[in-house]
């Protein structure tokens, strides 16, 4: 199979390698030039990593990679959109409880929980792969009260006091929400060197 990078054919992959040689020999230039593997298409056949090793066959492999400093800004950036809608939305959820509707409150408090997992997932991998010092005390404080504020609701929801949940929605969480988006637009910015 002949395999090229970004459009350069790579006559140093043989082409009776196998897919999980030819992976790891492109996997392998990627770490060396700070690029990730970001498209893979065999035959024009858009496919994923498990979909290529899977192969049997194929004249032409063309993988695309992308600088991580790129992908990191692109997720950053979609990671501040989202934090911005989940300001709004965790508003909302507070106005919904206060106004009686439980149920559907309850629900999309779920959602949003596994949106704020995802955007502190992002600031994590993003801060480990700029190499960003953690400013770790800050990061405790922020993380053990977050998961304060986050027991708070669960007890209080367990005793259905609803109104007292849409206050520290408001007044506990989205600050807290403020703040992760400060973190996140920190690492934002480019680091002098």
């Amino acid at each position: 199979m002949k395999v090229s990078i970004d459009g350069q054919e790579r006559r140093e992959i043989p082409s009776t390698a196998s897919p999980l040689e030819i992976l790891e020999a492109v996997r392998a230039e990627a770490a060396r030039s700070g690029l990730v593997l970001t498209g893979l298409q065999v035959d024009g056949v858009e496919m994923d990593d498990q979909a290529f090793l899977g192969l049997s066959g194929g004249m032409s492999a063309h993988f695309a990679l992308t600088p991580v400093r790129l992908l990191v800004g692109e997720t950053l950036t979609e990671a501040l959109s989202y934090v911005s809608r989940l300001k709004k939305g965790i508003g909302e959820i507070a106005d919904r409880f206060e106004e009686g509707g439980t149920s559907s409150a309850q629900n999309a408090l779920s959602e949003a929980m596994e949106g704020l997992d995802w955007a502190l997932d992002v600031y994590e991998r993003c801060r480990t792969l700029t190499a960003r010092p953690s400013a770790e005390p800050e990061e405790q404080a922020f993380r053990e009260g977050l998961l304060d504020i986050l027991n708070r609701l669960i007890g209080l929801m367990d005793e259905k006091l609803y109104p007292q949940m849409a206050l520290v929605l408001r007044h506990e969480l989205l600050p807290s929400i403020d703040e992760l988006a400060l973190m996140l637009g920190r690492l934002s910015v480019p680091q002098n060197r």
